[in-house]
């Protein structure tokens, strides 16, 4: 949860988790983070953008129960210590909240929820991990596109790769990227606010992007002659067709794909 003021708006939505899903992934460019729940989600907006968000909500029409809530740092402070738990990817590796004990079973990834978007809890960033975990890494290069709380960054580096670039374009991100670094014992990580849309080299031999859908397909362009292996989510389900024709288009070809629930991840070179 990307989170440095005092307060901000808590949107909660009601529905089937297909169509929460659809709602989070169309406010992907105002909200802050989310959480899902068994019955409804939640979505962290600054308060400025409440109505453009209703707007969206009132075109749409795909969720139709909805409540807004003003929600104040301490109070989310608390709050986020009953709701998160850790997360375990392939018996593995372990992402867990600072005040936790670290269990010396898994590589484990500290995190501070209360103020970083990326938790690890979204099947996007699970299934990347999922990807990376299958490769061999061996003395190679990476760039981390969208990189939020720095997880899969930090990840990289617990794996012994030196050569990491994480990319972001919300300068909310730095202060929550770097307590991550610090609370996993990292001294640095290559790091910028910059659109990645705008690189104009990527002398990397590892792509990785968790981002939407239409930035996705911008940066398949623009990788299309160099020869990287390529990590990508943030894709519903529906949207692989899309994907992948694109990667073809751009003289990609697809390896692998990874699902989990409505998500799909995609590796590709």
């Amino acid at each position: 949860m990307k989170i440095n003021k005092k307060s901000w708006k808590q949107l909660k939505i009601y529905g089937n988790s297909l169509n929460r899903e659809f709602c989070i992934s169309l406010l992907d460019n105002y909200m802050m983070g989310s959480e899902d729940r068994d019955d409804f989600s939640l979505i962290y907006f600054n308060n400025k953008d409440q109505k453009r968000v209703e707007i969206i909500l009132n075109e749409k029409k795909i969720i139709k129960d909805w409540i807004w809530n003003d929600v104040v740092e301490k109070n989310w402070n608390k709050k986020c210590k009953d709701f998160f738990k850790p997360v375990t990817i392939n018996d593995k590796i372990q992402i867990i909240p600072f005040w936790e004990e670290i269990n010396q079973d898994y590589l484990t990834i500290k995190i501070n929820p209360a103020l970083a978007f990326g938790t690890g809890h979204h099947e996007t960033t699970y299934m990347m991990i999922q990807a990376i975990l299958d490769l061999n890494l061996d003395n190679i290069s990476a760039i981390d596109i969208g990189t939020g709380s720095g997880i899969l960054s930090i990840l990289l580096r617990k794996m012994g790769i030196i050569k990491i670039l994480a990319v972001d374009n919300d300068s909310l991100v730095e202060s929550n990227f770097y307590e991550n670094l610090k609370l996993n014992n990292i001294n640095h990580i290559d790091f910028k606010i910059i659109d990645c849309c705008t690189i104009k080299e990527f002398d990397y031999d590892v792509t990785l992007a968790n981002i939407n859908r239409e930035v996705l397909i911008e940066l398949i362009h623009k990788l299309k002659s160099n020869k990287s292996l390529i990590i990508l989510s943030g894709i519903l389900v529906e949207d692989e067709p899309v994907i992948e024709s694109v990667l073809l288009n751009n003289n990609k070809k697809v390896f692998k794909k990874y699902r989990k629930n409505e998500w799909s991840c995609i590796v590709a070179e």
